[in-house]
């Protein structure tokens, strides 16, 4: 069960390539030809998946700069009316986004790796002493394991179409259980 689709798609290739096309009848030619097309396709979307992010940014970024200079050579404006409110409202949009993505997914992945390790130095350091409560548990292994719960249900949401799951219907949706982007204190 792997959460991180980069891998997934490593994995997947790799079985195709070494178990499922050497097992494919040599006179199927068809079914030779699919495989590896679907090897293929992986493997570019291998590729394709780390930027991604920055390819849609650039495009919307592009198409920003385009509107804009539209608005900046409409002439007439009653003609253009409607079309020119709507494309100055969605290039308003447009840049409040491009102005949000001050953040690549890489850097909230090696945040994610880097408070782990952190949190798991913090577990082992606790004080054989802490208090503990009647099932022995101190505040920090009560903190760690609500929010373990919480990763698992997650995880497992993530991953319900892979069928691992006895009873799919018990888990809720990846989209309610990851809810909006929280603002965070400091």
């Amino acid at each position: 069960m792997q959460l991180r689709a980069n891998i997934q798609l490593q994995t997947m290739i790799k079985a195709l390539n070494d178990v499922i096309i050497p097992a494919i009848d040599g006179n199927n030619s068809m079914a030779l030809e699919q495989a590896h097309i679907m090897s293929g396709m992986m493997a570019l979307m291998q590729q394709q998946l780390p930027i991604q992010y920055r390819f849609d940014l650039d495009e919307l970024t592009r198409l920003l700069d385009t509107g804009q200079a539209l608005l900046a050579l409409a002439t007439d404006q009653d003609q253009l009316g409607s079309a020119l409110r709507d494309l100055s409202q969605c290039c308003e949009k447009a840049v409040d986004i491009v102005n949000g993505c001050t953040i690549q997914p890489e850097q909230i992945v090696s945040a994610i790796e880097e408070l782990r390790v952190v949190i798991g130095k913090m577990a082992t350091l606790q004080s054989p002493d802490s208090d503990t409560d009647v099932q022995g548990l101190t505040a920090v292994d009560r903190a760690l394991l609500e929010m373990s719960k919480n990763q698992l249900i997650r995880d497992r949401a993530l991953l319900i179409s892979q069928g691992w799951e006895l009873n799919p219907g018990d888990i809720a949706e990846i989209d309610t259980l990851l809810g909006s982007v929280p603002a965070i204190s400091r």
